[in-house]
C-alpha cells in the first residue's frame, strides 16, 4: 500500500523539482541572457593640436558600438556579480567648431574678414575613428532585472582628421571607460574617451609645392600630434 502511495508522491516531487529548475533557468536567462549589445551615443569633446597648442571644441559628435560580453564564470558571485571581457567594434565621428584664423596664400596669412585678399571657403574640421574595443567589465544585478555595469576598454583604432578638405591619417590607441544602468534589455550609459596620435597627410603633394595649410595646425609632410578627449551619453540595447 505504501509503495502505491510513495510512487505518485515521488513523481510529483520530481515534477516540482524540474519545474523549479526550468523556472530558475528562465529567470537566469532573463537577467544574464543579454550578452550582445548595441550602444548609440551622442558626445561632447575636444581636439587638441599638441604641437601648435590649439584646442577645438566639438560642434556635434556621434558614436556607435556593437559587440558582446564574454562572462568569465557562469554562476554569479554572491548571486549578483559577474566579471566579463567585452569585445566590440567602435565607430565615432565628430565635427569641430572653427576658429577665425588666417590661411596660407603666397607666403602671406590673410584674415578671413579681408575679402579683397581672401576668397577662402572652409570645409570644416572633422574626425573619424574606427576601432576594436577590448577590456574588462563588472556587472551587478542588485534586484529584479536591473543591472549596473562598469567597464574599461582599450581601443586600437584607425583614425582620420579632415581639416579644411585635407585628410590626415594615423593609427591611434584610445581608451574608453564608464558605466550604464539597464533594465531588462534597455538602458542608458555614459563613457569617457581619450587618445593621442601623430597624423600624417594622406594626400599626395609634389616635392616643390608649398606645404598645405589648414586651420587645425600648419600640417605638411611632417607628422602632427593631436589628442582627442571627451564624454558620451548613449542608449544601451541588449539582446
Amino acid at each position: 500500500m505504501k509503495k502505491y502511495l510513495l510512487t505518485p508522491l515521488l513523481l510529483l516531487l520530481s515534477m516540482v523539482a524540474v519545474a523549479q529548475e526550468v523556472e530558475d533557468k528562465t529567470q537566469y536567462e532573463k537577467v544574464w541572457g543579454g550578452r550582445r549589445f548595441l550602444n548609440l551615443g551622442y558626445g561632447w569633446g575636444t581636439l587638441n593640436d599638441v604641437d601648435f597648442n590649439e584646442k577645438y571644441n566639438s560642434q556635434m559628435a556621434f558614436a556607435l558600438s556593437a559587440g558582446r560580453v564574454f562572462y568569465v564564470h557562469k554562476k554569479p558571485v554572491a548571486n549578483m556579480i559577474k566579471f566579463g571581457i567585452d569585445a566590440s567594434i567602435d565607430v565615432s565621428y565628430a565635427k569641430f567648431k572653427e576658429k577665425d584664423r588666417g590661411i596660407y596664400d603666397s607666403d602671406l596669412f590673410y584674415e578671413k574678414s579681408d575679402k579683397d585678399k581672401n576668397d577662402y571657403t572652409s570645409a570644416g574640421h572633422h574626425s573619424v575613428d574606427i576601432g576594436l574595443a577590448v577590456g574588462p567589465s563588472i556587472t551587478i544585478n542588485p534586484v529584479g532585472r536591473l543591472k549596473v555595469r562598469t567597464f574599461f576598454h582599450v581601443v586600437p583604432s584607425g583614425s582620420l582628421i579632415i581639416a579644411d578638405g585635407d585628410a590626415h591619417g594615423s593609427y591611434k590607441t584610445a581608451f574608453t571607460y564608464g558605466g550604464e544602468v539597464v533594465w531588462s534589455r534597455i538602458g542608458i550609459g555614459v563613457e569617457g574617451y581619450t587618445g593621442t596620435a601623430k597624423y600624417k597627410s594622406v594626400t599626395d603633394e609634389e616635392a616643390d609645392d608649398p606645404p598645405s595649410y589648414s586651420s587645425v595646425g600648419y600640417i605638411s609632410n611632417e607628422k602632427t600630434k593631436f589628442r582627442t578627449s571627451g564624454a558620451r551619453l548613449y542608449l544601451a540595447i541588449r539582446w
